[in-house]
């Protein structure tokens, strides 16, 4: 604002000079109130429009993180559910491969058996012949 400066008369300043000043900064004070009043309202509708968006940005967000909550639980419960899937199924291999195992471990014991009674046999009869064998060498030799 400029300095104000008022002319001198005989007994003070002239009156329709301050009068004209009073009314010209009654004027810029009522427009400058105005301006301020605008202000205020442009900041509260501002501020109201910023409280507002932080709120639906967090409803949004709470949303998310309820969506995000339940996939993971879901995800979750489908990984726990495949991974025992998958020890059952690797229990039962287990069981049949050992099943297995020993279904083929009692086949080679009684193969083995079978074979050691039969070598046995033919040894047997192997020996009754070799000694038949020398008994006639021996006869005949005699």
């Amino acid at each position: 604002m400029d300095p104000i400066a008022f002319t001198k008369s005989l007994r003070g300043y002239e009156p329709q000079e301050v009068d004209q000043k009073i009314s010209q900064l009654t004027a810029e004070i009522a427009e400058l109130t105005d301006a301020l009043a605008r202000s205020r309202e442009t900041n509260t509708d501002l501020r109201l429009s910023v409280i507002k968006q932080v709120e639906e940005a967090s409803a949004e967000a709470a949303v998310v993180l309820n969506h995000a909550r339940s996939e993971a639980v879901r995800v979750r419960e489908a990984a726990v559910a495949e991974s025992d899937k998958i020890v059952h199924n690797a229990r039962e291999q287990e069981r049949d491969i050992i099943s297995e195992a020993q279904r083929l471990r009692e086949e080679a014991r009684e193969k083995r058996d079978a074979v050691s009674e039969s070598a046995d046999e033919i040894l047997g009869n192997a020996r009754q012949e070799a000694e038949a064998i020398v008994a006639k060498a021996k006869d005949k030799a005699d």
